[in-house]
Order: structure tokens, then C-alpha cells, then sequence
């Protein structure tokens, strides 16, 4: 049984925090984003998802590359559907989280020092995001990295041209 308060909380990273201490050792905890909490811990993307991980529990690199090389191969491509051709209005949230989730994926890689699998996931939100300014600018830096710089720089300009387009 999930635990809910009946009290309004002003302090979410609290309300964050003491959901966390009343459910982690029965529930593994997930959200679409990562959360402020009070706890030694972190939140470790896993494909769509966000899993918050006490500091004791912590999967190694390999555990989480991993996991995320699974769960990104079982998801079904957004933009294999009707979304290719149509931004339906009920459905472009999709290319948004499906997108958000490779930023947050990519952004845990290059924290890992692995910029060739960030640079993987800030490609594959771009072809979600083409227009994202900041994507370019993330898969840039991952491309430094690499010391990959004459494409680091092409993809610095292509972020620059979108900014000055009208």
C-alpha cells in the first residue's frame, strides 16, 4: 500500500523526501522527472523513466548502461506512426517526453564520462526536437569530448542559425 497523507504540504522536496523514506524499501520508485528529496540518493534514468536510488543500492555504470541499452530497444520509434507526417494535437506531447527522456539520458551519460552514448541519446532527441537550440549546444560539448571538433563546431552553428532565424 502506497502511503498518503491527508495534509497539505508547502515543501514538496519534504513531501518528496518523506515519500521516498515511507515507500523505499517495498516500492521501487520511478517519475517522469527527477525530484528534489532530502535523502542520500539520486535519480538514475532508465529509458522513459527516472529511478530514485538510495546511495547504499547505487547500480554501477555497467548496471545502468545496461538497463538503458534494454529498455531503449523496446521502445517503439514515435515518429514510426501517424506523428512522421501529422503533429497531432493529442499526440506531440509523445515526441516531447520520448525527447526529454533521451535529454535526461544523455545528460547521465556525459556525467559517466561515456559522451559517445550521450551523443547517441542528444541525436536522437534532436531528430524529435530539431529546432531545440540548447540539444545542439549539448551535443557539441559531447563531441569536444570526443575531440570531435570540426562536427562539434557544425552543430554549435546550426543551434546559432535556428537562434537568428525569423
Amino acid at each position: 500500500d502506497v502511503i498518503f497523507r491527508d495534509v497539505y504540504i508547502n515543501d514538496t522536496t519534504s513531501a518528496v523526501s518523506e515519500f521516498i523514506q515511507d515507500n523505499y524499501d517495498r516500492y521501487t520508485i520511478y517519475s517522469t522527472v527527477p525530484l528534489k528529496e532530502n535523502i542520500e540518493g539520486t535519480w538514475v534514468q532508465e529509458g522513459l523513466l527516472s529511478r530514485f536510488y538510495k546511495k547504499e543500492n547505487f547500480p554501477t555504470i555497467e548496471e545502468i548502461d545496461k538497463r538503458n541499452d534494454e529498455l531503449w530497444s523496446t521502445y517503439q520509434d514515435p515518429l514510426s506512426g501517424s506523428l512522421k507526417e501529422y503533429k497531432n494535437l493529442m499526440l506531440t506531447n509523445v515526441l516531447d517526453f520520448y525527447a526529454f527522456a533521451h535529454i535526461n539520458t544523455g545528460d547521465q551519460y556525459s556525467r559517466m564520462k561515456l559522451y559517445e552514448k550521450a551523443l547517441q541519446h542528444y541525436r536522437a532527441a534532436l531528430r524529435l526536437l530539431p529546432r531545440n537550440m540548447s540539444l545542439y549546444f549539448s551535443e557539441s560539448k559531447a563531441l569536444v569530448r570526443l575531440q570531435r571538433c570540426d562536427e562539434a563546431k557544425a552543430s554549435a552553428m546550426q543551434a546559432l542559425d535556428y537562434a537568428i532565424e525569423p
